[in-house]
Order: structure tokens, then sequence, then C-alpha cells
């Protein structure tokens, strides 16, 4: 039975309900992948978080710049990516804690 799609939704399983939206960071033949639908929103940003915070062994710099981690998750643009990690920087990267908006940098 072939399974039809609905563009922009995931594609429908055998049993009706649908597929996960997963998010994935693909990283020098290695990935990252976690569900990132509606009921998994925050994973998007703890995959933003991981992506950026991986570092270089040698050189201690990030392996992904902003853009490549907005453009491998789905964002319009690297900005969504890089103010998020600013406020997570601003809570001492403390990801479930409190917003970070409002605080000086």
């Amino acid at each position: 039975m072939e399974q039809k799609s609905v563009p922009g939704e995931p594609p429908a399983l055998d049993d009706g309900q649908r597929a996960r939206v997963m998010g994935r960071l693909s990283i020098g033949g290695m990935y990252l992948e976690l569900p990132v639908d509606e009921a998994h929103k925050a994973n998007r940003k703890v995959l933003d978080v991981l992506g950026r915070e991986l570092k270089d062994e040698q050189t201690g710099k990030p392996v992904l710049t902003f853009q490549q981690v907005a453009d491998q998750l789905g964002y319009g643009g690297r900005r969504d990516v890089q103010n998020f990690h600013r406020e997570l920087r601003l809570s001492d990267f403390d990801v479930q804690g409190g917003d970070a908006k409002g605080r000086e940098a």
C-alpha cells in the first residue's frame, strides 16, 4: 500500500496516525535526531544548542555555524538560532531555566 502525504504534514502511517516530524543535525557522517513536531517544540531548541556547542577538539571552535544549524533544522535564517543561543548564554546555559529576555549582556 502506497502511503500518501499532505504537503507540509508528515506522511500518514498505516494506522492513520501521523509520523513524527524529526529534526536532524548532520556532522561528519553522524547525526542527532529528535522529534520536533508541535508536541516536541523544545527539542528543536535542544538541537540548536547541541549543534552550536559541538566544538572541534583541536581548535575549540564550533563545528557548525549558526547558518548551518538553521539550514539543517529548517529555519528561515540564522537569526532564530543565534538569538536563542544568546538568550541561553545569558541564562548561564540553563536550558530549563527561566527566560533570559530582558537581561543585559
